[in-house]
């Protein structure tokens, strides 16, 4: 499990004197490292007010610790989600995902009137400088840009946005100095030609295009790649020319009932809906001593609107029925091929994303993708597994690349080093034709790590009993804790291998006492 961000705003502290209240902050700053809060998975939890009550003044990190986890326990907090009409009086409010929470925010801005809850600062201080509208929505997408899952974050931040009839208003949002660093964000150096060229042939006729200026400074163009990264081709289309079709902000019209993208990168979804406009109330009067954390796991809304709208064909076990909302990995399905993603951290020391990250994002994808239909294509994984979901390719054309001969001798020399700078006889033509074949050709590369190192089998360490959530920017499983490999912990298969580009996703692992599951 990734490291737990926690961070409290004010402290307030009663001590006989200036020494024991500077020992007290530093032994509850080391307790907030190590103390046992329901911190699963990627959700966003702010508390408004925490009280710890007495504390020794030699205690030590741990029991400071252990009173955290006391006074969470105790306190009968009211939880309410962010984008709960109620929200602003909670003492307490969640949100599933970074992305979900900076989107709810983003829709409050962009619909107006601006947000004044108390947890939105907590979530952006930059939002209490912001003078207006434009420069908040612009603060929200910057924040967007700086978390680790960012390439696939903020296309998705700005393909709802856009989706809500709010593409002009991210256009204004956008100073042209900051195109550049948000351009870097979505993944790849600011400026191809071929992004531009219809707005550079339109110049003369929109005079609010500036073709002196250098192409990846427009930031029309930004909002354009975006949503071309979330897989909205046709919206990306109408937002590169004003006018184009015939209305300035035709691209935030909304799809009609069943529309699908029409072409483009893999369809990118925020998986929540917008939130009830005007519901946020304003906040209750009174001091508002806030503690704020991420990744926590407050409770659930039974029926909560911004999950998706459809719960695939296989039914939920009726433990996680039991369990109910309250349980993070809820909108998860049980899949066979729980051990599946292991397989990152093996072909990350093989040298696979390297060689991705010399491919453009989209055909870097399309590899992966096929790496993914190939491996459970061997293991023979049923059709409705969800782990099928990671072979799901952009969309793209032509054949995929080759894998040069020396990538993969160089990944021999990692799996052997006794065999660096010898040519690698066994792959045939394999390496030199690219797509399934090299496709392939990694998966037997991965297969000789597994036998060597860990002394595992392929089929032994993929398909095992899991618990495979996967949202637009993360992928998380969960196992059966009495279900730990440890052959698997031994080489450092189950460390959480966090942003993974070539995936799109973050990957998470998680352990729970779920013996069902091991039973599924």
């Amino acid at each position: 499990m990734a490291a737990v961000d926690r961070t409290v705003r004010r402290l307030h502290l009663q001590a006989a004197s200036h020494e024991d209240a500077r020992r007290a902050a530093l032994r509850l700053e080391d307790a907030l490292r190590c103390a046992s809060l329901p911190d699963v998975g990627r959700r966003l939890l702010f508390v408004r007010r925490l009280s710890l009550g007495p504390v020794r003044a030699d205690a030590s990190a741990q029991a400071w610790a252990l009173r955290l986890e006391t006074a969470m326990a105790q306190s009968r907090l009211r939880w309410l989600p962010g984008d709960a009409p109620q929200a602003a009086t909670a003492d307490a409010v969640w949100f599933r995902d970074a992305l979900h929470a900076h989107l709810v925010l983003g829709l409050r801005l962009a619909r107006g009137p601006a947000p004044a809850a108390w947890f939105w600062p907590r979530l952006l201080p930059a939002l209490a400088q912001a003078p207006d509208t434009p420069t908040a929505l612009g603060a929200v997408m910057h924040a967007v840009a700086a978390l680790p899952e960012a390439q696939a974050a903020l296309p998705a931040w700005v393909a709802a946005m856009a989706r809500e009839g709010f593409t002009k208003a991210l256009i204004a949002a956008v100073p042209r100095a900051d195109v550049a660093p948000l351009w870097r964000a979505l993944g790849g150096a600011p400026g191809p030609a071929s992004l531009h060229a219809p707005a550079a042939a339109a110049a003369d006729n929109h005079p609010g295009i500036d073709a002196s200026a250098p192409p990846y400074a427009e930031p029309r163009a930004l909002v354009a790649r975006a949503l071309r990264l979330a897989g909205e081709e046709r919206a990306a289309r109408l937002v590169e020319v004003p006018g184009l079709a015939g209305a300035p902000d035709a691209a935030a019209a909304p799809r009609a009932p069943g529309a699908t993208p029409s072409s483009g990168a893999r369809r990118v979804s925020a998986q929540s809906v917008s939130p009830t406009p005007g519901a946020e109330s304003e906040p209750a009067k009174g001091t508002a001593e806030t503690a704020a954390g991420t990744e926590t796991a407050p409770p659930r809304r039974a029926a909560d609107a911004a999950a998706p709208a459809a719960r695939p064909s296989q039914a939920l076990p009726a433990q996680v029925l039991l369990l109910g909302d309250a349980w993070p990995w809820a909108e998860g399905r049980a899949t066979a091929a729980g051990g599946a993603l292991f397989l990152v951290a093996v072909l990350e020391r093989l040298g696979y994303g390297g060689w991705l990250a010399s491919l453009p994002a989209a055909t870097a994808r399309r590899c992966a993708a096929a790496l993914w239909a190939a491996l459970l294509t061997r293991l023979g994984l049923a059709p409705d597994d969800p782990a099928w979901a990671l072979a799901q390719a952009p969309a793209g054309t032509g054949p995929l690349p080759a894998v040069h001969p020396h990538t993969l001798a160089a990944a021999e020399a990692r799996l052997c080093p006794a065999q660096a700078g010898r040519p690698a006889p066994w792959y045939g033509t394999t390496a030199r034709t690219g797509g399934q074949p090299a496709a392939e050709a990694w998966i037997a590369l991965a297969r000789r790590w597994l036998r060597r190192r860990a002394g595992l089998g392929l089929h032994a360490l993929v398909l095992r009993p899991g618990w495979l959530q996967l949202t637009a920017t993360h992928a998380d499983l969960v196992f059966d804790l009495d279900a730990t490999d440890l052959r698997v912990r031994r080489a450092g298969l189950d460390l959480d291998p966090g942003w993974v580009p070539w995936l799109g996703r973050v990957v998470g692992f998680h352990f729970e006492r779920l013996p069902w599951l091991a039973r599924s």
